[in-house]
This record gives C-alpha cells, structure tokens and sequence, in this order.
C-alpha cells in the first residue's frame, strides 16, 4: 500500500483534527519509503515492540500511545533514544492514533460497549454536536445487572487487556461494601479526559446520574 493511502485510511477513521490540544497523535517518524508491505499494530512504541515489529518484517509501525507528548532531545541512552535508534537505522514509519483514536466511539469505548451490549449510546463528553463523536460513552444495559455480576464481567475485561489490574482493587472494595451498587442500569466509560476524570461510573437503579463507583482506565501515581 502507498504510505499516503494508508496514512488517509487511519484518518479515515482516527482523525487528527479530533485529537486532543495536547496530544500528539499522526506520525511520529517519518520514513524515506513510499510503499508499505507489512504493518504492525501496538499499544504502546516501546523499543521491545519495534523491535519485534522488524523482526517480523514491518515497514510501519501503528501504536495507540505517541513515542512523547513533548519533543524530547535524545541525549543519553533511554528508551526513547532506543526507540528513534531502531526506526530511523531501518526507515520505517512510526504513526499513533491516541485521541484521535478515542473520539470515534466505535474506538476503544466502543469496545466495552460492546462487551456490555449497551443500547442507546452516546458520547459523554461530546465534539460538536454529533452524539457519537467525543470522548467516553454511557449507555444503558439491557437489563439491571447485579454488582456482582459487573464485578465479574469487568474481570474477564481484565484478562483481555482492556482494563487495568486495579480493576481487582476496585473488586475487593466492593466486598467490603456489599451495598455499594445494586441493579445497576447504566455504564458510563471515560479514556481519561480532564472533565469526566477518567473514569467507569454505574447508575444504580432509581438513583441519580451523579451516584457512582469508579474503575480507572488510565491509572497515575
């Protein structure tokens, strides 16, 4: 595939103009070559993900998370100069699509929507006034579900990689506080955005909006 045709396909669907202020999605390294054979995809561009990616004979490289979030000099050996070592010596083209990504809610949000099968989907924090376009999403379950199943729904998420473990720590407060959530109707997700905090909250049956428990998806010291 040409580089600019799959640069516009990705933005097709993550499109820059719908990133973040500060973020720093699009293309992190550019490259010399103007065809693209092999593609790798991967959350994060560590220097053991680059590598495998060549190793595995890729010429681009997709991540969600951008290599920084500010231009950094590569003025000792870290990770990061590792990183620009490894895609500059082999001319391939390092792309993140990280907000971009988390605006089209058929993105990552979309992702547990599914796993929940929610209905009735909208953005929680809207981009102009398209419902589905913006960051988090709320929905309503199908059915009120117990807590309990919630907790252990969230689990399985968890061994697929879509949560943090601290989904665990959140289990574990629960059984300390049995009373907590009950019947819950509505879920909420957020990827981490300054005004819903980044957060999971659940409606609890009869209770106002505001009433939650959370489970982070992005988790700072």
């Amino acid at each position: 595939m040409d580089r600019h045709a799959l640069i516009t396909t990705i933005e097709s669907y993550a499109p820059k103009a719908n990133a973040a202020s500060w973020d720093q999605s699009g293309i992190q390294i550019f490259c010399d070559h103007t065809e693209i054979s092999h593609l790798a995809v991967a959350l994060d561009p560590t220097v053991e993900t680059i590598q495998e990616a060549l190793r595995l004979g890729a010429d681009a490289v997709l991540t969600h998370h951008p290599l920084a979030l500010k231009p950094l000099l590569p003025q000792s050996n870290t990770p990061y100069y590792r990183v620009l070592k490894e895609v500059l010596s082999h001319d391939i083209l390092l792309y993140a699509a990280h907000t971009s990504l988390d605006t089209n809610l058929a993105g990552p949000a979309g992702f547990l929507a599914r796993f929940f099968s929610l209905k009735q989907c909208r953005a929680l924090e809207p981009l102009g006034t398209e419902p589905l376009l913006g960051y988090g999403l709320v929905g309503h379950l199908p059915s009120p579900l117990e807590s309990t199943l919630f907790f252990a729904k969230t689990e399985v998420i968890d061994s697929h990689s879509f949560f943090s473990h601290n989904v665990y720590w959140k289990s574990a407060a629960h059984h300390h506080h049995p009373g907590l959530l009950h019947g819950l109707r509505g879920i909420a997700y957020s990827l981490g955005t300054k005004r819903s905090g980044g957060y999971l909250y659940y409606r609890r049956r009869q209770v106002s909006r505001g009433s939650r428990c959370t489970v982070p998806s992005h988790v700072h010291s």
